[in-house]
């Protein structure tokens, strides 16, 4: 049997990438929620215009996510990119390594 090694290179996005993906599912579940709130409290609001809301609001959150993400997936595998995963998953209740 021959062992799978992980390329190098590779071995910082063991780190981040699990975290980026738990804050994207995080972000996710809330704006789910949001719009569940929204159709509950708005239940005449036509199909297209929901889905235009809900465009908007997945608009908003991947707006508001990029530069975190992008910094933390770009300093990967420096002090600085593990400071910057420690601090994302302390400021959004995120596990390290959580996938």
């Amino acid at each position: 049997m021959t062992a799978v090694l992980t390329p190098p290179e590779t071995l910082p996005y063991q780190v981040s990438g699990p975290v980026v993906l738990a804050l994207r599912r995080k972000a996710a579940a809330v704006a789910e929620a949001e719009l569940k709130r929204l159709a509950s409290r708005a239940p005449d609001l036509d199909a297209r215009s929901r889905a235009e809301v809900r465009r908007s609001i997945h608009r908003v959150v991947e707006g508001f996510l990029r530069e975190p993400i992008v910094r933390v997936t770009t300093s990967a595998g420096s002090p600085l990119g593990d400071r910057y995963v420690d601090a994302m998953c302390e400021l959004f209740g995120l596990e390290r390594g959580t996938s």
